[in-house]
C-alpha cells in the first residue's frame, strides 16, 4: 500500500531503524557497513515549503546519513555531481545506477534495423546525456545505430511554460575520437553508470573525458531538408532521467513527428507523472505521436497495467546485484579468504531441480 505520510513521521521512521544499527550496534571502528537503498532521490531545492507531505530532500538525508553512520547509498540516476557531492563529501559512498544497459539491450532485442533511427533531446541542456546514449547504443550494435543527436530549441513562455520548440542541428558520434582513457583494458567502455565519471568528467567541457569531443555536428537548422531524407518516418529515441507533466517531452515528440514523421520512444528512469501528465500522455499515444513510455518503478502507479504505453521495469535485481557487487568489493578488502569462498560459491553450477 502505497500512501502519503507527514515527512517528520518518516524522518522518525527512517531514524528509529538507521540510528540504533547504525549508531549503537555498529559503534565507530568496527568491521561492519550500514548501506540505505534510495531508488528516488529529491534533487529539489525548497526546503522550506510549508507542505507536510513534501519530500525528504537530498540535502537533508546526506545530514541524517552521517548522524546515523552510513557508510554508502545506493541510488537511481542521480544526473548531477552536485547532488551525489552531498554524501561522498561527507566520505559515504555512492553507488549511482542507472537503466541504460537495460534498456540498450532491450532496443537491440526488439529492433533488426536501426538504420534512420536517433537519440532526441529537447534542449540543448540535454545534449550530452543524449550524446552518451547515442555512443554506447553505436558500440552495442557495432555500428547498425548511426550515432546519430537530433537537438531541438526550446523558447519558454513563462514559468514551465513553452512557446515554441524547433530543429537546432543534428551531431554524428565519430568512433575514431574515442580516447583510449574512455575504455577499459579490454576495449570496452568505462559504464555510463559510474556516478563520477558521468557527471563529473562526461558533461565538463574542459574534462579529456567530455563527450562532445566524440561528436562531430551534422545539420544546421537550415538544412533540415538533408537531415529529414535520412531520418524521416524513423523513431526518435528520447533518454531522460525523469518525467514530471510531461509538457516538455511530449511537445518534442510532437515536434518531430511534425518534421519527421517520428514517432517517439521514450526511457526514462523516474516517472514523476505530475498534474495531468497521464492524460497528456494517453492522448499523445492515440493519436501516434509515441510508441510508447519505458520507466523504473522507483514511483509506484496504480493501474500501470491498464496504460498501453506505459512499461514500468522491476528495480529489484539491479539494486540486488549493485548491492552484492558493492559488499563483495568491501568483504575482498577486509577478508580476502572469505571473499575466496564467495568467489567459489558463485562459480558454482545450480543444483538439477527436484522433480519429485
Amino acid at each position: 500500500v502505497v500512501k502519503k505520510r507527514p515527512k517528520n513521521m518518516a524522518l522518525e521512521e527512517l531514524k528509529s531503524v538507521s540510528h540504533r544499527i547504525g549508531t549503537k550496534i555498529l559503534q565507530k571502528g568496527d568491521i561492519g557497513r550500514l548501506s540505505w537503498v534510495i531508488p528516488f532521490l529529491d534533487m529539489r531545492s525548497d526546503h522550506n515549503k510549508g507542505d507536510a507531505h513534501e519530500g525528504v530532500r537530498i540535502e537533508e538525508l546526506a545530514d541524517h546519513a552521517e548522524m546515523y553512520g552510513v557508510h554508502g547509498i545506493t541510488t537511481l540516476r542521480v544526473h548531477s555531481y552536485k547532488g551525489t557531492s552531498f554524501f561522498t563529501d561527507k566520505e559515504i559512498d555512492v553507488e549511482n545506477i542507472t537503466q541504460t544497459n537495460e534498456y540498450i539491450s532491450m532496443l537491440v532485442q526488439q529492433n533488426d534495423n536501426f538504420e534512420g533511427m536517433y537519440v532526441l533531446t529537447p534542449d540543448v541542456g540535454g545534449l550530452e546525456d543524449a550524446m552518451v546514449f547515442a555512443r554506447e547504443l553505436y558500440r552495442r550494435t557495432n555500428g547498425e545505430f548511426s550515432g546519430r543527436v537530433v537537438v531541438l530549441d526550446k523558447t519558454r513562455s513563462g514559468v514551465g511554460g513553452i512557446k515554441e520548440m524547433k530543429f537546432l542541428a543534428s551531431y554524428l558520434y565519430d568512433p575514431g575520437l574515442d580516447h583510449e582513457l574512455d575504455l577499459f583494458s579490454d576495449g570496452n567502455l568505462i559504464p555510463y553508470d559510474h556516478a563520477l565519471m558521468h557527471a563529473r568528467d562526461y558533461k565538463n567541457k574542459m574534462n579529456t573525458h567530455y563527450i562532445g569531443k566524440l561528436f562531430k555536428r551534422e545539420f544546421e537548422a537550415d538544412e533540415m531538408d538533408k537531415l529529414k531524407s535520412i531520418i524521416n518516418q524513423n523513431i526518435a529515441l528520447i533518454r531522460d532521467d525523469i518525467i514530471a507533466s510531461g509538457n516538455t517531452m511530449i511537445k518534442a515528440a510532437r515536434q518531430v513527428n511534425a518534421d519527421f514523421g517520428s514517432r517517439s520512444l521514450a526511457m526514462i528512469e523516474h516517472a514523476c507523472f505530475t498534474g495531468s501528465a497521464i492524460k497528456i500522455l494517453n492522448k499523445a499515444y492515440d493519436e501516434e505521436i509515441i510508441a510508447g513510455v519505458y520507466t523504473s518503478n522507483s514511483i509506484i502507479h496504480p493501474n500501470s497495467e491498464l496504460r498501453d504505453w506505459h512499461t514500468p521495469r522491476s528495480l529489484s535485481k539491479r539494486f540486488f546485484s549493485s548491492i552484492r557487487r558493492t559488499y563483495k568489493s568491501w568483504v575482498e578488502d577486509h577478508f580476502p579468504s572469505f571473499y575466496q569462498r564467495l568467489e567459489e560459491f558463485d562459480g558454482r553450477k545450480p543444483a538439477s531441480p527436484d522433480i519429485n
